[in-house]
């Protein structure tokens, strides 16, 4: 079987779609044009029920294993058959599920500052129009409310920030030797390196990787007009005929520059930062300990 064996599993707004994209040139590594199946994060159909759930994630995972099988067909004769579900660091038992199907399998981790993370997933809903909450405060407040109601991971704001025994998890199923862990912060200052690091950590070569800076994806802020992101994210009539004459990549390229050249960037003022930061202390001591990273910069 033509089973996947690299999986970036999170964190969600940490720069794993940038790094699907990069790894997707390197010639000895094969993506699943879908690129978040949440496969083994699932345990049946998607039945999540927060705005727009029922489109996305309900709609889009993959969920039986014949199918998701199916996704990895062309990475036949590949060294590496991957994928990058974020919901897989964040929810418990998921290692244990890969490697029971895929069990020499190599898993990407990138982390980034808690607070920011859990303000760009914010941000990133409210570009999409499905967040409802006016301020990241009241969208703290009404985390619990939501994830009793089976919101879908995204709007776990300050629970897919807590790390600690997230990656524990993975290190304790698969071993250091298969886990190579990330700061976002390395990732944004120097892409290319980070690519390096990446290829040492799967031995391949990295010379085969585009020479140019990768630049990242997914860029998160509040829409300059309401109306014109809520067009961009609709499935218009427009959109649907576009579809008989444009390719996939290049509608999607199009797309997001739209919508980047419609965002302002979203910020939260310094007090309140910091103030959810001190909330996140404990468990980035836990980091601290588990990867002995010094993380000064995160409290």
């Amino acid at each position: 079987m033509c089973l996947p064996n690299l999986f970036i599993v999170g964190a969600a707004k940490a720069g794993t779609s940038a790094l699907y994209e990069a790894l997707s040139a390197h010639p000895e590594i094969f993506f699943s044009s879908v690129k978040e199946p949440h496969y083994f994060s699932l345990a049946g159909p998607p039945d999540f029920n927060g705005p727009g759930d029922a489109e996305s994630i309900n709609h889009k995972a993959v969920w039986r294993w014949a199918d998701y099988k199916n996704l990895f067909r062309g990475g036949i004769g590949r060294r590496y058959r991957g994928e990058a579900s974020v919901s897989y660091l964040y929810r418990p038992t998921t290692a244990a599920r890969i490697r029971d199907r895929c069990p020499k399998a190599k898993i990407i981790i990138v982390l980034r500052h808690p607070t920011s993370r859990a303000f760009s997933s914010f941000v990133y809903l409210r570009m999409l129009g499905r967040e409802p909450a006016d301020t990241f405060l009241a969208a703290l407040a009404d985390e619990e409310r939501r994830v009793e109601a089976r919101w879908q991971h995204l709007w776990h704001y300050r629970r897919m920030s807590q790390y600690g025994s997230q990656v524990k998890e993975y290190l304790d199923v698969f071993g250091e030797s298969q886990v190579l862990v990330l700061r976002h912060e390395d990732w944004i200052q120097d892409d290319l390196a980070t690519l390096h690091r990446i290829c040492d950590f799967l031995e391949l070569n990295h010379d085969l990787l585009p020479s140019g800076g990768v630049g990242l994806r997914n860029a998160s802020g509040e829409p300059q007009s309401a109306a014109l992101q809520n067009w961009l994210n609709s499935d218009g009539w427009v959109k649907q005929l576009s579809r008989s004459f444009v390719p996939r990549r290049l509608r999607r390229s199009l797309r997001r520059s739209l919508q980047q050249a419609n965002l302002k960037r979203a910020r939260l003022e310094d007090e309140t930062f910091l103030r959810i930061t001190k909330s996140f202390h404990g468990d980035v001591q836990v980091l601290e300990d588990l990867l002995g990273w010094d993380l000064q910069q995160w409290r």
